[in-house]
C-alpha cells in the first residue's frame, strides 16, 4: 500500500496496526489488547502512534502512553480528517 510521501505501508487487519518505516500506528491502542501491543512495540524499539476514541474511559492509559513517548490521536478511525 502506498501512502502520502511515497512511503510503503504494510497493513494487517487481524492485529490493527500499520507499519510505516520505524513508526507503527495502532488503532484502538489504548484498549486492553492494543495497550499490550503498544508496550511490546515500544520495547522492541519502534516509534508508536495510537488512534483511539477512548470511548470506554481509557484516558489514564492514553496519558501513560504519552508519558512513554507515544503519540495518541484521540479520534475515530472512520474520521477521514484524523
Amino acid at each position: 500500500m502506498r501512502i502520502r510521501g511515497g512511503q510503503t505501508a504494510k497493513a494487517t487487519t487481524t492485529t490493527g496496526y500499520t507499519e510505516m518505516g520505524n513508526t507503527t500506528l495502532v488503532t484502538g491502542g489504548s484498549g486492553y489488547i492494543g495497550a499490550l501491543l503498544v508496550q511490546e512495540l515500544l520495547e522492541s524499539g519502534r516509534e508508536v502512534r495510537v488512534l483511539d476514541r477512548l470511548l470506554h474511559g481509557q484516558e489514564d492509559i492514553a496519558a501513560e502512553q504519552e508519558r512513554a513517548g507515544v503519540t495518541v490521536i484521540r479520534s475515530d478511525v472512520r474520521d477521514a480528517d484524523a
